[in-house]
């Protein structure tokens, strides 16, 4: 769509990217991004061994790469980029690093009868450790990055990323609940169907009224054995608006994470709901008896 409307776009888009780099600000619903966790390697039930990937606006995209190219630029024509930094540069790479400059040192020193050391760093989360303020900072001092531009980055770098933070741990702990309540579900599916386990839905559930704090619907609140009879425990749960057949993912309201409907229950909170009080919730359980 942006590739057939180019002519028409355009112009009005550069006056915007100007006028924010100008004004030192970034829009801040520009950083609004859809997390998706990608699997990387190893356990696959362990919340680290996922990468969160944002999908991010395309106009904000553009906009980030118009201002690294130009960044970038001002950089080289002003050598203030370290010979030795290859990583995340045209026609530069790790391995040339190691070919050119420590090959040359190692052979050096081996035909002067010397030792050489060498300690390997791999940081965990690497982008995540950096300290914005020690960033900011170490551009205005040493790149000489100033005036309203400086305030472009920091306005960039603030303002959205806590709750971007809350939207992939929450993210996380939902997907490995689903990873656990699904691989229960196979178990069940397959004990069940050869005749060597029982499990069974509990009558619809509604432990109080969204008084208070918010509804608590959790399935530690709940008397045994009004949730689950003893020996058996809780593997999946449906959720809905009492009195109605409204899902609860679509009543439209803030349930806090790792209780949106699990086999922990659900907890709506009132403060967090648009109007300050949340909807009266009611909840069945899935109760599987292990052998």
């Amino acid at each position: 769509m942006l590739k057939l409307s180019c002519d028409i776009i355009a112009q009005p888009l550069t006056y915007i990217f100007n006028l924010l780099i100008s004004t030192g600000k970034y829009v801040d619903d520009w950083k609004r991004a859809r997390v998706i966790p990608v699997y990387k390697t190893e356990d696959s039930t362990k919340c680290e061994n996922y990468r969160p990937i944002s999908i991010l606006p395309i106009i904000s995209k553009l906009f980030e790469k118009e201002v690294f190219g130009q960044l970038y630029q001002y950089l080289i024509d002003n050598s203030l980029l370290s010979r030795f930094q290859s990583g995340f540069r045209p026609k530069h790479s790790t391995l040339s690093l190691l070919l050119i400059e420590m090959s040359d040192n190692w052979f050096e020193n081996m035909d002067n009868g010397e030792i050489t050391g060498l300690i390997s760093v791999d940081i965990r989360k690497a982008f995540d450790s950096i300290d914005h303020k020690i960033l900011l900072r170490k551009m205005q001092d040493q790149f000489c990055v100033q005036d309203f531009e400086l305030k472009w980055f920091q306005s960039y770098l603030t303002n959205g990323h806590t709750s971007l933070a809350k939207e992939i741990a929450s993210l996380y702990c939902k997907l490995i609940l689903k990873m656990k309540f699904l691989f229960a579900t196979f178990i069940i599916s397959t004990l069940v169907f050869s005749g060597h386990a029982a499990s069974y839905w509990t009558h619809w559930l509604d432990r109080d009224n969204p008084s208070g704090t918010g509804d608590w619907e959790t399935y530690s609140s709940f008397k045994r054995p009004t949730a689950c009879r003893p020996g058996y425990k809780p593997v999946d749960a449906n959720c809905r608006v009492k009195y109605t057949n409204t899902p609860w993912y679509q009543a439209n309201e803030v349930i806090s994470a790792c209780y949106q409907c699990t086999p922990r229950g659900l907890f709506c909170t009132n403060k967090n709901q648009p109007d300050r009080r949340c909807k009266d919730y009611e909840i069945q359980f899935l109760c599987y008896r292990p052998h």
